[in-house]
């Protein structure tokens, strides 16, 4: 049996909140602000960006990249927007993603991801692997259960993704920690999340 901590999801339904509480985390990826919140016991640990790409990772206050066990990541692709679209964006990563999987892939497609307005800007799924490679770690070859929520999102030239994922013991397809039935309870954590475009 799995065990889990320090989960937290990202929220979909909180993309359209218009208020953001005192503290929320606010990261200006090329030209979109994105404005979340994080657990008191999180921090960011790691920033990025080189040929158009941005990256910032956060981690719980005693866990390293080295070896996490949860993680929310962010990620930005400069011009992508305006180039390919959310749902095919995620359909490229997940091929890469299962040519490193030494298990069984887990992907669970969420559908479209839509604002206030009704307009699709992003696209949801849950993706995993019952056994990945843990190349952070020194020493032995390890592996781990890996999977996480995705959200791939758009509106500007710009692509952003933005996941949370949890490493744990190996599992099966069969028995996942996490699905589309029970994804909607982690979510409240990061709540409200925003998403604008700068000026």
């Amino acid at each position: 049996m799995m065990k889990w901590n320090n989960i937290v999801w990202i929220g979909l339904t909180a993309l359209v909140a218009a208020q953001l509480p005192a503290g929320a985390e606010e990261l200006k990826v090329y030209d979109t602000v994105l404005n979340f919140q994080l657990p008191d016991n999180w921090r960011q640990v790691g920033t990025d960006e080189l040929g158009g790409m941005f990256s910032a990772e956060f981690l719980p206050q005693e866990q390293r990249l080295a070896d996490w066990t949860s993680l929310v990541c962010v990620q930005g692709f400069h011009g992508m927007g305006d180039r390919i679209t959310p749902q095919a964006f995620f359909e490229t990563f997940t091929n890469n993603y299962k040519a490193s999987c030494l298990g069984e892939m887990v992907y669970e497609p969420l559908g479209a991801l839509e604002m206030a307005t009704g307009e699709q800007s992003g696209f949801q799924a849950i993706l995993g692997c019952s056994r990945m490679p843990d190349t952070h770690l020194h020493g032995e070859p390890s592996s781990r259960g890996e999977i996480g929520y995705y959200a791939v999102l758009g509106g500007g030239e710009d692509l952003l993704l933005m996941h949370k994922s949890m490493r744990g013991l190996e599992f099966t397809a069969a028995n996942v920690p996490l699905n589309g039935s029970n994804y909607r309870e982690f979510i409240a954590p990061l709540q409200p999340i925003k998403l604008n475009q700068s000026n």
